[in-house]
């Protein structure tokens, strides 16, 4: 409802061995930046987006501190189309997400966008899923694949979205303001805290 009503940010996180149905607004990602993955001591995991990947020239505890290596991020406007169910019957409602994909998936992404056969990424449909290949979190196989609008109506049973439809989402498309950096300040309590 949020991502409908408002531009607030919302992530997509794709769930594990369930196919998706996307589409990319642009060519390439809006924003690249590393990202940090802490274990914070009161709140478990987290992340945190690096200053210096941003501009070069930012301080950031976290690289200095700690010396953590941040994580290359790209950040991709996509449309999911969300599965919705009311009285028995199943439809697909398309929503504006940001998608932040890690240097496997973002090369995977990549290879789609270059392909002659399937290039530019913003045309037409994705589907995407992932599994877990092995017992540790960072051993994942992803699956993305170009469909025609055709296979789009076929096997979904969605409508394309229209030249408007598409517009529509384009005005309200995310830019890297919508990157959350947090500052010195909160960057130094964070690794005064792992110290």
């Amino acid at each position: 409802m949020r991502s409908r009503t408002s531009n607030f940010p919302e992530d997509f996180k794709p769930e594990k061995a369930t196919t998706y149905l996307l589409a990319f607004l642009d060519e390439a990602p809006f924003a690249n930046y590393g990202q940090h993955w802490l274990d914070e001591r009161k709140q478990g995991k987290k992340s945190f987006v690096c200053p210096r990947s941003l501009d070069g020239t930012s301080d950031c505890p976290l690289c200095d501190m700690l010396g953590d290596d941040p994580r290359a991020i790209a950040a991709f406007n996509v449309i999911v189309f969300e599965e919705v169910t009311k009285r028995r019957e199943t439809t697909y409602e398309p929503s504006l997400k940001i998608w932040s994909t890690g240097p496997q998936l973002t090369g995977v992404l990549e290879a789609i966008g270059k392909d002659e056969k399937t290039k530019p990424l913003n045309d037409g449909y994705v589907t995407y899923s992932w599994r877990q290949t092995g017992s540790r979190r960072n051993q994942v196989a992803y699956s993305a694949h170009k469909i025609k609008d055709r296979d789009v109506e076929d096997d979904w049973k969605i409508e394309p979205l229209s030249d408007d439809e598409f517009a529509a989402f384009e005005k309200k498309a995310y830019d890297e303001t919508a990157i959350r950096v947090p500052t010195y300040d909160e960057l130094e309590e964070v690794a005064n805290e792992l110290l």
